[in-house]
């Protein structure tokens, strides 16, 4: 697209310095390159069983691209082979752990199953096995025995390495998440605070040049708390009308600056519907959304790119909620470990290396589609997810892994879980540098 104001000067029209900042704002876009749409009707047996086999048919197809993985063969086919080394890519039915600590897995693909082991002697590989999960699709490298395999390699789809595109313009990204407005634990002045400093009005606080450079924001869900999203919430709330919730949302929304593009995703509390893919915030519950030029509303999960222009290729960014994170973290022990909800990115990085932000069915619970929207089909440059309320920042093979942080204080529920929220803090990234930066609205 050539730049407006390059037009202007080459009818010979010097614009002024007013128009040239107005041309500018104007030239701030958001493109959805991946939006799912489930259309509602009657689902049966045949819909999920379908929906498996080309979740099945997709994952084993990245895994195909592997070198390691090339000669792969059905399960089928195994007992007939000779060779010591056999290559099969299936998709993990069950994981048992003997006594002994081996580790004995039931594999399937489109022709059957088979038995497998992960020996406990082999300690590195067992270490590797702990990060295997039910309904995941895997690539084995091993040998056959009496009908049974004996692994001696894992290998998961994986992403390959990447490279952010940078622009020599100064524009910056704000990420945020989960301010739950309506809830009585909503962080009121902390996020005024934030609406502020866009608008410059917050004097003696840092940074305040760079927040007349940004022209993105991103919300990655649970922007209102919701009503009866659980258990006896209404002693929670403050608002407790979820119109009234949106209202306020909107008077908010309405504050930021028109220049500035705004990106949201749903969560689990904006009263639609839990399964995956989240339709975008509908217009019955939030009207005046859906009217304003610089509002962008997308479905979770979502793929959008960021100020594409003439010189410059834009950047990607896969924008999920993150309902999903509870059960890897319950299920997965390497990533409790790793910190567990305190590392949000580490959640992101299985996700990467896996393409898919839910591998396991049940995981969360997802719509049957004939494209899964859980899988990362692009390599996004930025992967933005919420839902955890701590802010984290990350890379995993050039690929930009924010978890953002809250505007809501820690509730009852969080500490019977034993979470650690964050609250206060928007990561904001620099798109000429790919730099990235924490600012802290709490008691600002």
């Amino acid at each position: 697209m050539k730049s407006k104001i390059k037009e202007l000067l080459e009818k010979g029209v010097l614009p002024t310095l007013e128009k040239v900042d107005q041309l500018f704002h104007n030239e701030t876009n958001v493109e959805i390159l991946q939006s799912p749409n489930y259309q509602p009707g009657k689902i049966t047996v045949k819909d999920f069983h379908e929906a498996n086999r080309q979740n099945y048919s997709t994952m084993r197809n990245f895994l195909m691209n592997r070198t390691e993985l090339r000669s792969a063969v059905s399960i089928s086919r195994t007992s007939q082979i000779q060779e010591k080394k056999v290559t099969v890519i299936a998709m993990v039915y069950d994981i048992a752990k003997l006594p002994t600590g081996t580790l004995k897995l039931t594999l399937e693909d489109l022709s059957g199953k088979m038995t497998a082991i992960v020996h406990s002697k082999n300690e590195d590989l067992i270490d590797k096995a702990k990060f295997l999960t039910k309904d995941e699709v895997v690539g084995f490298i091993g040998g056959v025995s009496k009908g049974v395999f004996f692994v001696n390699e894992i290998i998961w789809p994986d992403i390959p390495q990447q490279i952010i595109p940078t622009t020599e313009e100064d524009v910056y990204v704000a990420f945020l998440a989960d301010m739950h407005i309506g809830s009585n634990m909503f962080l009121k002045e902390d996020f005024e605070s934030f609406i502020a400093w866009l608008n410059g009005k917050v004097d003696g606080v840092k940074h305040k040049d760079m927040a007349k450079k940004v022209r993105y924001v991103l919300f990655a869900g649970d922007v209102v708390d919701g009503v009866g999203v659980y258990p006896q919430q209404d002693r929670e709330l403050e608002i407790k009308d979820i119109h009234k919730q949106y209202d306020l949302l909107i008077d908010y929304i309405k504050q930021i600056p028109k220049h500035m593009k705004v990106v949201i995703c749903p969560g689990t509390h904006e009263g639609i519907r839990l399964e995956e893919p989240k339709p975008k915030i509908p217009k019955y519950l939030a009207g005046d959304l859906h009217e304003m030029d610089n509002v962008v509303l997308v479905t979770d999960p979502a793929l959008i790119r960021l100020h594409h222009t003439e010189k410059y290729a834009g950047i990607t960014v896969l924008m999920y909620h993150g309902d999903s994170f509870d059960y890897y973290i319950n299920e997965i022990e390497p990533l409790r470990l790793a910190g567990g909800y305190n590392k949000g990115t580490e959640v992101q990085k299985y996700f990467l290396k896996r393409r898919n932000l839910s591998p396991t069915y049940g995981g969360q619970e997802l719509l049957p589609m004939k494209t899964n929207p859980l899988i990362i089909y692009q390599v996004p440059d930025v992967l933005h997810t919420g839902h955890i309320h701590k802010s984290d920042v990350s890379t995993y093979k050039g690929v930009l892994c924010i978890a953002s942080s809250c505007f809501q204080a820690k509730t009852a529920f969080q500490e019977k879980l034993g979470h650690h929220p964050d609250p206060g803090k928007v990561i904001i990234l620099n798109l000429r540098n790919m730099r990235i930066q924490i600012l802290d609205f709490t008691n600002t």
